[in-house]
């Protein structure tokens, strides 16, 4: 398999030109426990928020704290409760890159690259834990407020109920017609086991379809996980709402961009699941 070395629900702050505001991170988090949470990650250096670097010639930037580069193109993420972007609720957890080149609709965005979870990472009390996303910009109501949905493509680190062990799932936003503000997000294939500490290879190719037929493919040490082509893929809303920002007589463009790192929650409530850390390395994969 050949692929280019390129590299929930929820919703963050969007931008006209398609990337995230780069919003600070809410931490309650003492000296000790930043101390604690790098032990172990010598020649690693912790990115400032807006931070811009380039991965595989794909342009990111820091979205939050805790976000570290390593020597060889290695990043490491480590995020527990508290640790937020600034337009969080307090459920959520999240440590991320987000990514600033935008992808056309139809256009293959391709991420490949190795990835590697801390085995003292604890998942138990979390609903989801995204290691890879993938948006689309925030389409602008006429009144210009946001209209926000869920991510067109999520890797996630779902905790087993029975042993809070993680295991793969890829969700898409997919289908046409159903809902009056975003297409419905379904698991398109899962992956019972994941070994922790160990580095496992990721190959993913997503073609966003805006709604028409586009792609979602991943695979996992060289096994395949889901590839589906014969499914639409990404937003639809900007069709679909009659109160849509528009330009000229057209509607708004959108572009989809990655982002990369640990976004983590509960899907309701006012606190953040406690005993959530979970630390990451992710190193892309030689040119």
């Amino acid at each position: 398999m050949a692929h280019s070395a390129s590299l929930h629900a929820g919703s963050d702050v969007p931008l006209h030109n398609g990337t995230k505001q780069l919003a600070a991170t809410s931490k309650s988090d003492t000296k000790a426990d930043t101390k604690a949470a790098t032990a172990g990650t010598i020649g690693f250096q912790e990115l400032s928020i807006g931070t811009a670097i380039t991965i595989a010639g794909l342009k990111w930037a820091a979205q939050t704290q805790c976000v570290q580069a390593g020597p060889g193109g290695t990043y490491r993420f480590s995020a527990k409760a508290g640790e937020r972007a600034s337009f969080d609720p307090p459920r959520k957890i999240r440590t991320e890159l987000v990514g600033l080149t935008p992808f056309a609709k139809g256009q293959e965005i391709r991420l490949t690259g190795t990835f590697n979870i801390d085995p003292k990472s604890v998942f138990v009390g979390a609903e989801w834990c995204s290691i890879v996303q993938i948006h689309q910009a925030d389409t602008r109501r006429a009144d210009g407020s946001f209209v926000n949905a869920s991510p067109l493509f999520s890797l996630d680190l779902v905790p087993d109920p029975a042993t809070g062990r993680p295991y793969l799932r890829v969700l898409g936003e997919t289908g046409r017609g159903e809902q009056k503000t975003f297409s419905p997000t379904r698991i398109l294939g899962t992956l019972p086991q994941v070994e922790l500490g160990k580095d496992h290879h990721l190959d993913l190719i997503v073609v966003d379809g805006h709604g028409d037929r586009g792609r979602i493919a991943v695979w996992i040490d060289g096994e395949v996980l889901v590839d589906r082509a014969d499914i639409p893929t990404g937003y639809e809303y900007v069709d679909l709402l009659a109160d849509a920002y528009r330009v000229g007589d057209r509607p708004q463009p959108t572009a989809a961009y990655l982002k990369i790192g640990i976004y983590a929650g509960k899907s309701t409530g006012d606190v953040p699941p406690e005993a959530v850390n979970v630390a990451l390395t992710f190193a892309e994969a030689p040119r």
